[in-house]
């Protein structure tokens, strides 16, 4: 008898924790965070369990009709994962992202189409302006201690454009990324237009990488955009620009 009482508790209390509505649940949440808010949600419909917020800010991100849905099955392993969607100011995304009972967080089928003018901000690049936009194909991706582990997928720069005294077209880039033993594999490649390149990308799982590139200009004719990417690297004599750099994701804000 105690046995069926437990058991009706328990799916007593499924039931409230999936019905709970998302706003009084967040308005809690909110309050207990005080001025530290990394998450701000307007509009809230729906529960905590499947639930849309009309605009949100997510670590001084912009974002519009963002949608969850949890996926209970992902419990029974001892996984948090939910289902995210959302549009943004000439983007959108959407993927699975979740935590595991390692403390490791993960993502997988992730699609997004970020501006670069939102994507730069969030790294440690200097004064750099660039244009286009991001666009993001990952079917696995994993951070383990703050460092991005494993990622398998594609990202591609769109429609690329740097500002130096004036704007100067890239064509598109795009990086290849596969999981190794060690880390993380991305081959690099154009897409074509002004700009040739293509290089190796490799970073370990302490978040260390290494870069190794060649870079030249199509149509000699571009000088400005010739001019500039001397300044990245030394110019051998058939008129490519290597770049070698090293160094941690952690000093990009990776």
């Amino acid at each position: 008898m105690v046995r069926y009482i437990i058991i009706g508790l328990v799916f007593y209390l499924g039931f409230l924790l999936v019905n709970l509505p998302a706003n009084v649940v967040y308005g809690y949440w909110k309050q207990s965070m005080g001025e530290e808010v990394p998450v701000i949600l307007d509009g809230l419909n729906g529960s905590v369990w499947s639930g849309s917020a009309a605009q949100a800010s997510i670590a001084g991100q912009p974002l519009e009709k963002l949608k969850w849905q949890f996926k209970p099955m992902h419990l029974l392993l001892g996984n948090t994962e939910v289902a995210l969607d959302f549009s943004m100011q000439e983007g959108y995304g959407k993927g699975n992202v979740g935590y595991n009972v390692l403390g490791s967080f993960y993502a997988d089928n992730v699609e997004a189409w970020l501006p670069m003018g939102l994507v730069l901000p969030m790294f440690d690049l200097g004064s750099l302006k660039a244009g286009g936009a991001l666009a993001v194909n990952l079917s696995e991706l994993k951070v383990k201690n703050h460092t991005v582990a494993t990622a398998l997928g594609s990202l591609a720069w769109q429609d690329a454009e740097i500002t130096i005294l004036k704007p100067m077209p890239l064509g598109s880039l795009k990086v290849e990324l596969e999981p190794t033993d060690d880390g993380i594999k991305g081959v690099i490649s154009d897409m074509g237009g002004p700009l040739q390149a293509e290089g190796l990308l490799t970073v370990d799982q302490e978040g260390k990488y290494d870069l190794s590139a060649e870079i030249e200009v199509r149509d000699p004719q571009q000088r400005d955009l010739a001019n500039a990417i001397r300044s990245l690297g030394r110019q051998d004599r058939t008129g490519k620009v290597k770049i070698q750099q090293a160094g941690n994701l952690a000093s990009i804000g990776l």
